[in-house]
This record gives structure tokens, C-alpha cells and sequence, in this order.
């Protein structure tokens, strides 16, 4: 049994440093547990969750110009590569966001505020940001990581004090 731990530790650091990636944006290294497939996978589950809650905007000639101005940002940013969507929602709300995998979002209500294309294009780069900067992702991937470290501890106490501690902890 106390040979586990000398075999689970040198796995573990081998799949962190081999997740390693330069992030886009920032050009900082950090892990990147999550595929830009699943990445993109949870970004539509969350498209699909919002719109249950609002509808998009009908104006095609809205939703259009909104998606010219984000797809021309979106070629220069920093992962060109992704394919963004960008929807208007038909909200009084004054907001815009982002989801992983390159999902944006407008609300009407934000779009009736601005006065100018530069102001829709400071908005939608900045959400774009996000997206290129993996901020998503890297609370995801937090989440992911104390989810995981939770479950090694619970596995660690197991090892060491006996499967008695596994039912102590895990109720």
C-alpha cells in the first residue's frame, strides 16, 4: 500500500506538466485539462440553458451587424481559430457576456445605449477577450481541480488510515 502514493505523486505531475499550455492572450503558462472541442461542447450547453431563459432578438439586420463587427474582431484576436457565435438577446437588461468556446452575448437593452460602432466594438472585443484569454476555462478548470484534490484526499486518507476512513469521510 505505501507504494501508491510514490507511483500516484510522479503521474500526477507528469499529467499537470504535460497540460501545460502558453495561454493565447496573456502568454502566461498555465494547465489546460479541458479540450477546445469540450471546451466548446460546454459553451453550447450554456447557449442552450440561456436561451431557455431569454429569446433572441428577431432584427435580422441587428443580429446581422452584430455579428459582422464580432466576426471582424474575432479574426484578429488572439485565437482566430475559434469560431464565435454572437447572439442578441431581446432583454431591457444592459449586458453583454461571454461563454467558453467563443459564445457572446449582447442584450438589447445594451445595444440601445450605445451611441456609436466603436462602443459595440469596445464591448464585443472585450468579450472576446475572454474567450481568448480562457477565463472560462480557467474557472472550470479550478473547479475541476478542487473537485479533484478533494477526491485524492478522500483516497489518500483511505491509504494511510484503512478503508474505515474512506466511509468516515465520504458521509
Amino acid at each position: 500500500m505505501k507504494t501508491a502514493p510514490k507511483i500516484i505523486l510522479p503521474l500526477i505531475l507528469i499529467f499537470i506538466v504535460s497540460s501545460c499550455i502558453r495561454n493565447p492572450a496573456t502568454r502566461k503558462v498555465h494547465a489546460r485539462l479541458l479540450s477546445a472541442e469540450s471546451e466548446r461542447k460546454i459553451g453550447q450547453r450554456t447557449k442552450e440553458k440561456i436561451l431557455e431563459q431569454y429569446d433572441v432578438l428577431k432584427s435580422t439586420p441587428i443580429t446581422a451587424y452584430v455579428n459582422r463587427i464580432g466576426q471582424k474582431l474575432a479574426d484578429v484576436s488572439d485565437r482566430p481559430t475559434v469560431d464565435f457565435d454572437f447572439t442578441v438577446l431581446d432583454s431591457d437588461l444592459v449586458n453583454a457576456f461571454a461563454a467558453p468556446g467563443g459564445f457572446i452575448f449582447i442584450t438589447r437593452g445594451l445595444l440601445e445605449e450605445m451611441q456609436d460602432e466603436a462602443e459595440l466594438a469596445m464591448v464585443l472585443g472585450h468579450e472576446i477577450a475572454h474567450v481568448t484569454a480562457l477565463h472560462g476555462v480557467q474557472i472550470i478548470q479550478k473547479e475541476m481541480g478542487q473537485n479533484a484534490l478533494t477526491i485524492l484526499g478522500t483516497i489518500g486518507a483511505a491509504l494511510a488510515l484503512g478503508p474505515e476512513a474512506l466511509i468516515m469521510v465520504s458521509n
